[in-house]
């Protein structure tokens, strides 16, 4: 065999190869056993999911404690309203504004604080959610 047949077969080995391996792989990529290698577990989204709450948890301890005085940290576990708020207005009250369902669309809530020793509620705070309107009132 001549030098240019040998390197002919060379080349022509090395594309066979090359062609056999992108086959493999595109065969595996398409069969969806990738899924096993990147996707993440059940154990994996829980353990994540426990670790974003723990830095959210930490996040907002440390959002209050960064603001000098008594700060406490409010979150009301139905809705999206958290804020810090000085100790010394008290202990905050949160509830659903009572109005017929058939007079509204939407919620609204109202926040204020019961002060210890005190008959005053205040500060008051109104809470709505963004789709609330009185039905039963002309715009």
């Amino acid at each position: 065999m001549t030098q240019s047949k040998k390197e002919i077969i060379i080349i022509l080995s090395v594309f066979v190869v090359a062609a056999v391996i992108m086959a493999g792989i595109l065969i595996f990529w398409k069969s969806g056993e990738k899924n096993k290698f990147f996707t993440r577990t059940e154990t994996d989204k829980s353990i994540q999911k426990d670790n974003q709450q723990k830095t959210s948890e930490k996040k907002e301890k440390i959002d209050c404690e960064d603001l000098k005085g008594n700060w406490l940290f409010f979150k009301d576990k139905d809705t999206s309203l958290s804020f810090c708020y000085p100790g010394d207005w008290g202990e905050p009250m949160f509830n659903e504004i009572k109005v017929d369902p058939e007079k509204r669309k939407g919620t609204k809530y109202n926040l204020h604080f019961l002060q210890p020793n005190s008959k005053q509620n205040y500060p008051l705070f109104s809470y709505s959610t963004l789709d609330y309107k009185r039905l039963d009132i002309e715009n």
